[in-house]
């Protein structure tokens, strides 16, 4: 206001000085005072005319001032008449000339179309996606954050200490079928696994197994999880083995081998059998037993009752360990398919430009986050970025929507980039951005070759037009991302 006041009372003085105590820059001034109501009248109209020329921006800055002031100062040359004026001639051309244009103005006015409802439906429109967009926003939100809880919940499942992961594995349901090995630890075993089923008899051998098998099978009590305690009586041929693994099909099998086998040969065609069927793990009874000569009775074969104990706890240990490892890949593929769902997330940014195309987008995008506001300053752009990401609320992929209104310098967009640096960045731009720096989703081409992408004011988007950028965005982000 106090600025304002010197600048006004410097003004005057000027008007009030003589010709003669008039320096050069003083009589520019004056100059220009002269023709201020003049320039007044004819800014807009100029500036409307030349607005939407493709040109150098400051270019286009220096022709608008400069026209404006020629305009201005004809005008005030034409209105100068005087009695005895040598150019009375001139200026009556020019006040006709004035006077027509002016008359062709007014002609033109009364024929034009009347978009008043059109812009003010339009205001209407952007209020109430502005709206929308909020309560959007809180929805997706809150379910964004109730997938990520979901997702830590079942996280937490994977990540029990051991002792409660031991206890987990020793509840899951098996079928045991064994020889007399397994036949004496029956007590220990049950003892472990309560809720297991195992099927022991003396002098059995794995010629068997196919038929116990295909009993269980049939009754539906074929779990998952087989444990062979099979071999130390003797072992079958090849193809009875294969028509075993055919019965067991994708099932894991945990087979023990046998520390005093009839046939010695045992244990090395159980280790080829694993090697030929990968669901096959052996479990080592024999490296367990080894160094434990309590664990055996003297026939080096049957356990003790401390040895079922430690016979249980091995395979206890063998299911354990291989759960423990499974759990691990599945908990790493939990993480990658939730971040792979994270990449595919998109939030929008954006201002008026985002408003104008928001139903139509968000047809396409349901569940992506909008950010939007009418009046979008840099500063609360760039303020608003680093609260979000503060509080981890933008997806992995943002597209900024804005359109000149949020006028972005080039130390802004690094800003932007360098705040927004652990995400996939992207700038919908409808006139020409030449920031290589940057990945523009660019519509000024598509605007420049069609008219009916723009509406009466030139500056938001015909119905035509949203539906052709929304299209337009789809298909530069499926390329993207996919």
């Amino acid at each position: 206001m106090i600025i304002t006041t010197l600048i006004g009372l410097r003004l005057i003085d000027y008007a009030l000085l003589n010709e003669k105590e008039l320096n050069l820059f003083d009589k520019i001034v004056k100059f220009i005072s002269s023709i201020s109501y003049e320039i007044y009248l004819v800014q807009y109209p100029v500036i409307f005319l030349i607005q939407d020329i493709k040109i150098n921006t400051y270019l286009k800055i220096l022709i608008m001032i400069t026209v404006t002031i020629l305009i201005s100062f004809i005008i005030h040359f034409g209105l100068s008449i005087k009695k005895k004026d040598k150019l009375k001639v001139l200026k009556i051309v020019i006040i006709t000339l004035l006077g027509l244009t002016s008359i062709f103005g007014v002609y033109k006015y009364i024929v034009a179309k009347d978009h008043t409802k059109e812009m003010k439906a339009l205001e209407e429109q952007l209020n109430k996606n502005e709206l929308l967009s909020k309560q959007k926003q809180k929805e997706i939100e809150k379910k964004l954050k109730e997938e990520q809880e979901s997702f830590e919940k079942e996280l937490a499942e994977f990540d029990l200490d051991d002792e409660k992961l031991r206890e987990k594995v020793a509840k899951m349901p098996f079928v045991g079928i064994g020889d007399s090995v397994m036949d004496v630890a029956l007590p220990s075993l049950y003892q472990r696994f309560p809720n297991a089923y195992f099927d022991a008899r003396t002098n059995r051998t794995d010629h068997e197994a196919n038929k116990i098998l295909v009993d269980l099978k049939e009754r539906g009590l074929l779990t998952d999880i087989i444990v062979f305690n099979l071999g130390t009586n003797g072992e079958c041929n090849s193809s009875c083995k294969a028509q075993i693994m055919k019965t067991i099909g994708n099932r894991k099998v945990y087979w023990v081998n046998a520390t005093h086998p009839d046939f010695p040969s045992f244990n090395t065609n159980l280790i080829n059998l694993a090697k030929k069927y990968p669901n096959i793990k052996i479990i080592d009874w024999i490296s367990a037993s080894k160094d434990h000569p309590e664990y055996l009775i003297s026939d080096g074969v049957h356990p003790t009752r401390k040895g079922s104990k430690a016979y249980a706890e091995t395979i206890l240990d063998y299911l354990y360990e291989d759960y423990k490892k499974e759990l691990k890949l599945k908990k790493e593929e939990k993480i990658k398919e939730h971040q792979q769902e994270l990449n595919k997330k998109i939030t929008f940014i954006g201002n008026e430009l985002l408003l104008n195309i928001y139903d139509y987008l968000v047809e396409e995008y349901d569940s992506s986050n909008y950010i939007m506001s009418k009046d979008y300053s840099t500063s609360k752009l760039l303020s608003d970025l680093k609260e979000k990401i503060k509080n981890n609320e933008l997806s992995h992929n943002i597209v900024f929507v804005l359109d000149n209104s949020t006028v972005l310098s080039k130390n802004s967009y690094k800003e932007i980039l360098n705040i927004c640096k652990d995400h996939n960045i992207y700038f919908v731009s409808i006139t020409k951005n030449n920031n290589k720096d940057l990945n523009i989703i660019d519509f000024s081409n598509e605007i420049d070759n069609n008219d009916k992408y723009m509406m009466v004011d030139k500056k938001h988007l015909s119905e035509e037009g949203k539906k052709k950028l929304t299209q337009f965005i789809k298909k530069y982000l499926e390329e993207k991302t996919k």
